[in-house]
């Protein structure tokens, strides 16, 4: 059995060259604090919760 190779035109594409642009970025400094170990005062009962 004989093979065909058929050859198919190539498109070029060439590769856009445009600069290339940053974004802007911005660094803000968030400072949190949680103190989980201390009351925090009186907490509603919760259903469920047998006290």
């Amino acid at each position: 059995m004989k093979t065909e190779h058929i050859e198919l035109p190539v498109e070029r594409q060439e590769a856009a060259v445009e600069p290339y642009v940053a974004p802007a970025i911005e660094v803000i400094e968030v400072e949190l604090q949680q103190n989980i170990l201390s009351g925090s005062g009186d907490l509603p009962d919760i259903p469920g919760e047998g006290a």
